[in-house]
């Protein structure tokens, strides 16, 4: 009995979570992290300086623009634009939790704090480095659903993917 109970448990979670798409698949993408059911995030308006949470999926609207090329571990630079009002998804400061919001406009953005390396963990997710503090990743804050920078923990807060 506890076998068949495993499996139905085992097949829901497995529905739960849709395929992982690349990150060079491009416009119109839901950025979701793997921790907390997998939500997607999005401003909390479409005026810039507005903070990134946690929000039901529903039509993607993350422009995941690569800026440069593939690396020797199959990573590479991004800019991740909000299609409402094309700005980019930056933190408010470049140290250990401050929160993450969308500022523009993007335009040509090449570098900075503005920029995420996409460093692959396996099986579609990534951790997402920040190109101003090199030192900080993209973290989901579990207690508000707030995006923020933080320090590598390697925790399911911590790995993105795009649907």
């Amino acid at each position: 009995m506890l076998t068949v109970a495993g499996a139905a448990a085992a097949a829901l979670v497995a529905q739960a979570v849709p395929a992982h798409a690349d990150f060079t698949q491009g416009m119109y993408q839901n950025l979701r992290v793997v921790a907390a059911g997998a939500p997607c995030f999005a401003p909390e308006s479409n005026s810039w300086g507005a903070v990134v949470r946690a929000v039901p999926c529903g039509n993607g609207n993350w422009d995941l623009v690569r800026i440069g090329s593939y690396d020797w571990r199959g990573g590479a630079w991004y800019v991740l634009e909000w299609e409402p009002n094309w700005g980019c998804m930056v933190p408010n400061w470049t140290t250990v939790g401050s929160p993450v919001v969308v500022s523009g406009p993007c335009g040509q953005v090449t570098g900075g704090d503005y920029t995420w390396y996409a460093w692959p963990e396996g099986n579609g997710k990534y951790e997402l480095v920040n190109g101003g503090n090199t030192n900080l990743v993209l973290d989901m804050n579990a207690s508000n659903g707030r995006l923020q920078v933080w320090t590598a923990n390697y925790g399911d807060n911590q790995k993105w993917f795009a649907t």
